[in-house]
């Protein structure tokens, strides 16, 4: 299982060199649908990183078989700790119960090393229009209920694989 997952951003040409120096290593180029110049080298090793300046994301949990060859999505959230038992226990219900939306292959409760109370949630799925479909859905409603609130800093984020 993987503990730790690496994640680095640059032009699409200085990631590629990364990547074609390191053929070793479980490594997955992505490019922001939302922004064509935006890239994204995931470090998925589970070894120590080889990024100059990663960003370390601690796993908590994680369910489903995933697919790095499609879409990703990252929701970053700002909880107090009262909310991040009630995601906890969310998520905890998504993975017992095998009640992942359709089209979404895994997902992964994170920590950002030495920021506990910042929480991320990584889905790996088939393709960006069932991302899409989720995040307006009840199913992602019911999840981040507390989006809105006025001290929660909530962010999501869509990549696809190149």
């Amino acid at each position: 299982m993987i503990s730790n997952i690496y994640v680095t951003f640059g032009s699409k040409d200085y990631l590629s060199k990364i990547l074609a120096q390191n053929v070793n290593r479980d490594l997955h180029l992505f490019n922001s649908i939302t922004n064509n110049d935006s890239f994204e080298l995931v470090d998925l090793s589970n070894q120590d990183t080889i990024f100059k300046n990663p960003i370390n994301y601690n796993v908590i949990t994680h369910s489903g078989i995933d697919f790095w060859n499609g879409t990703i999505s990252y929701i970053n959230v700002d909880l107090d700790d009262n909310q991040q038992k009630i995601i906890d226990a969310k998520i905890n219900n998504i993975i017992s119960n095998n009640l992942l939306p359709d089209g979404m292959s895994s997902i992964y409760s994170l920590n950002i090393y030495k920021k506990s109370s910042k929480r991320v949630i990584l889905t790996t799925w088939d393709n960006d229009r069932k991302v899409a479909n989720w995040y307006r859905s009840k199913s992602a409603d019911d999840l981040f209920e507390f989006k809105d609130q006025i001290n929660t800093n909530y962010f999501e984020t869509i990549y696809k694989a190149i």
